[in-house]
């Protein structure tokens, strides 16, 4: 609701806030390639249903007695979906377990569909409404998105890095802190977020691995190397999302027992546990 980035006279008022841009990679390439091939409709009635549907998911239930949009506001335009989390909680911890939750659903449900999300995630100061995304934190994770993010990835800005490092401190052991299965870190040294943990379901005994979603994932990216094995520069941004895709299914392949045939064929995994990453991108953060 509105009044989210509002004083107590109903003035509006910049909050510290999560702030995620999002938008879907080589989506004017789409665009353009539909139209090319008379599949304007086909295009638009997947896209259009996919993301309604994510975005109904992210307000949440309208038949209970508060909606996720009390806590949150979301904006979208074309391909771009904005959201402005105001911290209530002091250090954001909260926050940031709804907000890693329903962006990491969100952009799984979009990548099995063939519309692979890159973004970034800021902390700091932010004023939305249903008209109006205005602040720094806007600035900085559009930069991120347009900017750092290049593959097809989500990345938190080093400031909001930061803060949810300081949250494994809550915890005996890092490992225990949700934040390590919600976030990885790649060599690069950019934080981004784990959305294929989604494909874990803790609801049956112990946790099930959706096998069905991880072959559509794996089919998508073998679409797209295929697509683009002609055009280096983006065949590269879908590889790097290939690597993740196999490093998860090397994180999970004892306990699930992933065959191979759920793996992409010739690239090589090169991502890290968020938890044993210092900013640099190597090193423990126990000894910071």
């Amino acid at each position: 609701m509105e009044k989210l980035f509002k004083d107590e006279e109903g003035k509006p008022k910049l909050r510290e806030a999560y702030c995620a841009f999002t938008d879907v990679l080589g989506f004017k390439e789409m665009i353009k390639k539909s139209s090319k091939n008379n599949a304007d409709k086909k295009l638009f009635d997947t896209f259009f249903t996919t993301i309604n549907d994510e975005l109904k998911f992210m307000e949440g239930p309208k038949d209970v007695s508060y909606s996720h949009t009390e806590l949150y506001l979301i904006k979208s335009f074309t391909d771009n979906v904005i959201i402005g989390y105001p911290i209530t909680s002091g250090d954001g911890e909260s926050e940031w377990g709804l907000l890693s939750e329903i962006i990491s659903v969100f952009q799984l449900n979009m990548a099995v569909k063939g519309f692979f999300l890159r973004g970034g995630i800021s902390f700091g100061l932010l004023y939305m409404d249903h008209n109006i995304v205005y602040g720094p934190a806007l600035i900085e994770a559009y930069e991120l998105e347009s900017e750092d993010a290049d593959d097809p990835r989500i990345i938190l800005s080093p400031k909001c890095k930061c803060l949810l490092k300081n949250h494994l401190r809550y915890y005996a052991k890092p490992d225990f802190a949700p934040h390590t299965k919600v976030l990885l870190s790649a060599r690069d040294g950019h934080a981004f977020i784990n959305y294929l943990d989604q494909l874990l379901d803790p609801g049956c005994d112990g946790y099930c691995l959706n096998f069905e979603k991880l072959m559509l994932h794996k089919k998508q990216l073998e679409e797209k190397l295929i697509e683009f094995r002609k055009n280096n520069k983006i065949w590269q941004k879908y590889r790097s999302l290939s690597s993740y895709h196999n490093h998860f299914c090397n994180l999970h392949s004892e306990k699930h027992k992933i065959s191979k045939n759920y793996f992409v064929d010739n690239i090589e995994d090169q991502y890290f546990d968020f938890s044993s990453q210092d900013d640099s991108g190597s090193g423990n953060i126990n000894k910071q």
